[in-house]
């Protein structure tokens, strides 16, 4: 049996996150989903944080947004801003996109699910 009372609880974690970092669960780092996300859709890490507007670079970017909200731990909105020079309003803008685009495109989730499970 595991002893919970002596895990860290962070305030605000949504419970699965909780459960996970229980569990023994890996913990990543912003960057280790960025690198992760460049790497599977061929894109700089200059790229992703950069204000272009290509698509194939903006869906990276918006999946690499989406996946750090779900992964790293206690990680803010405005923590995630600031590693792509980003306003808080437009990482959760990104986080909506993703949802969306998982929600109505098989293949889109295909796509996300690949980068999350190869991290």
């Amino acid at each position: 049996m595991k002893n919970y009372l002596s895990a860290q609880i962070f305030v605000g974690m949504p419970f699965a996150k909780q459960e996970a970092f229980l569990n023994g669960a890996k913990e990543y780092t912003a960057n280790d989903v960025v690198c992760s996300v460049c790497s599977f859709l061929n894109v700089s890490y200059e790229e992703i944080t950069s204000p272009q507007r290509k698509m194939h670079i903006k869906e990276a970017r918006h999946i690499a947004i989406y996946l750090i909200r779900e992964m790293v731990a206690g990680i803010t909105l405005q923590q995630i801003g600031k590693q792509f020079n980003r306003d808080h309003s437009t990482i959760l803008s990104s986080i909506e996109v993703v949802k969306n685009g998982m929600t109505f495109d098989r293949k889109y989730k295909r796509k996300v699910e690949t980068i999350k499970s190869n991290l």
